[in-house]
């Protein structure tokens, strides 16, 4: 409710207090950070080494990385802390909220905005979003709004779009070159400038076909779903939680009014693997009283 995102390290030498009454604590987050969400968060998953999130009132889904992470690093930095006192010191520490910066990294670093994902009428709290994520297959990020409408995003296809339109080049002698995850594309890479994300307008090259679901070179510019659904009975009803199957097959979608919706990918089977993957059909759902 603060909207700060926190990630901790789980500690290598926990072993010995397993199955006991005295179980770790860790004192502070490897990094958090006020700067990515300006509302209550209700939901951060993990992408490989990316991080996708959403806020209150934020008409929009991020993706985003932070600076210099990577969970195949051997060696994990100390975590930074609040103030040199609470190294010491014997009584509470009381540090004033304007006192630390709004961002502290272990890794020495920012963090960067790569992709937003439109999704228009999110007022309320709580309308949390699903990522299928399975090996060998097309990762699909899902979520509802509070307007009976279920938007799709075929995060791959994302990617080879990008690839296949000679990306978009910068200038920027800072620019860090990020890709999504390496086992669904190992030749694709994206760019983002460090920091927040901001590119100048003048290093940007126009898209092309990548207009019509918005720059994938300005993490600022909204990409529009691929596919957007809505569940036409009920006009103000809100999805608040989507679940897949393993086979990414069926997605379940949760709300008011005790309504389940039930999708399902393909209306006569699965088509072959060079046909249009994110074609999503829905079937009808049971209600539940």
């Amino acid at each position: 409710m603060d909207t700060k995102v926190n990630l901790w390290v789980v500690p290598d030498n926990i072993a010995s207090q397993a199955g006991t009454d005295n179980p770790a604590t860790i004192h502070y987050p490897h990094f958090s950070t006020t700067e990515v969400h300006t509302d209550f968060i209700d939901r951060v998953e993990w992408y490989n080494d990316l991080i996708l999130s959403h806020a209150a009132r934020e008409d929009h889904i991020l993706l985003w990385r932070i600076d210099r992470f990577s969970s195949d690093r051997l060696n994990t930095p100390p975590a930074p802390i609040t103030t040199s006192m609470a190294v010491s010191s014997t009584t509470p520490v009381t540090v004033p909220a304007d006192s630390t910066s709004n961002t502290r990294s272990a890794w020495g670093g920012h963090f960067q905005r790569l992709l937003k994902f439109d999704l228009p009428h999110c007022n309320m709290f709580y309308l949390r979003f699903s990522l299928f994520h399975e090996m060998g297959r097309h990762p699909v990020l899902v979520a509802g709004n509070e307007r009976s409408k279920a938007f799709f995003w075929d995060l791959q296809r994302l990617e080879q779009m990008h690839v296949e339109e000679d990306q978009v080049q910068y200038d920027n002698a800072h620019t860090l070159h990020v890709g999504l995850p390496h086992h669904v594309r190992e030749s694709s890479a994206s760019t983002a400038s460090s920091g927040s994300g901001m590119i100048p307008k003048t290093n940007r090259k126009k898209p092309t076909k990548s207009a019509r679901y918005g720059c994938l070179g300005d993490p600022f510019q909204p990409i529009k779903a691929h596919k957007t659904i809505e569940v036409s009975k009920y006009q103000a009803f809100p999805f608040h939680k989507f679940a897949w199957s393993r086979d990414g097959q069926w997605c379940v979608g949760v709300g008011h009014s005790g309504l389940i919706s039930l999708f399902h990918r393909w209306k006569e089977g699965a088509p072959p693997d060079d046909e249009n993957f994110c074609v999503l059909e829905r079937e009808k759902g049971p209600r539940i009283s």
